[in-house]
């Protein structure tokens, strides 16, 4: 048979074509399988990250949604506890003016909450006790529980004038004065002045004050 080199050639040619279209496949087929493969693991990875967060994130959500449970004490049970203060810190208090003044107090601010969702009585109750604690007189107790009622509710600082005298009424007045000093730095010295004032007219306005920033302050976590 004779050699031909045309047909030799083409033959050739063929060959390594299909050779080149064959080691193309192949290497094509290679990547999409390794491509599928790094979508598979970054799937995976990313599934896996998702379920390892998802216990983070539903325990963050639980702690946010879980409030602390409020618990309110009743009227008897909160004059009880300052009752209680008073007898042991040995106090030589008119009771019975103190437990009016609770009495006002209650009625006053009843149905009024604080953020931390305690009914308000609280408030002027532990501020009462703080000012047991320092063995105030009993003045500065009554205003003490009273001295968010003229601020907050319809009792005005004639009522308490009339039920309680002069000078509870002034204390409370003054109490309610200095809550509503400007809090802006330009009025700083005027803020000033009028704590200077204040403490001349009547020390005991800012001891109250005072007892009353403490008890927010203790309890600020809670609002």
């Amino acid at each position: 048979m004779k050699f031909d080199r045309k047909y030799f050639l083409t033959g050739l040619m063929w060959l390594c074509t299909l050779k080149l279209l064959s080691q193309k496949r192949i290497l094509t087929k290679a990547s999409m399988e390794g491509n599928t493969m790094k979508d598979n693991e970054g799937k995976m990875e990313e599934k896996n990250i998702t379920q390892k967060n998802m216990p983070t994130e539903n325990a963050d959500v639980e702690k946010k949604q879980k409030k602390p449970e409020i618990i309110n004490k009743t009227g008897e049970e909160l004059l009880s506890q300052l009752m209680k203060r008073i007898e042991e810190n040995h106090l030589e208090v008119d009771t019975e003016k103190i437990k009016e003044a609770f009495t006002l107090a209650n009625e006053s601010h009843i149905g009024q909450k604080r953020r931390s969702g305690e009914n308000y009585i609280l408030h002027p109750v532990e501020v009462a006790e703080i000012l047991a604690d320092m063995r105030m007189d009993t003045d500065t107790l009554v205003a003490g529980i009273l001295h968010d009622v003229v601020e907050d509710t319809l009792i005005t600082l004639p009522d308490i004038e009339y039920t309680f005298g002069k000078d509870v009424s002034k204390l409370v007045d003054g109490v309610t004065k200095l809550r509503n000093l400007p809090r802006t730095d330009s009025k700083k010295i005027e803020n000033i002045r009028k704590m200077v004032v204040a403490m001349a007219e009547d020390i005991r306005v800012v001891i109250i004050k005072l007892a009353d920033r403490l008890h927010n302050m203790r309890t600020f976590k809670n609002i």
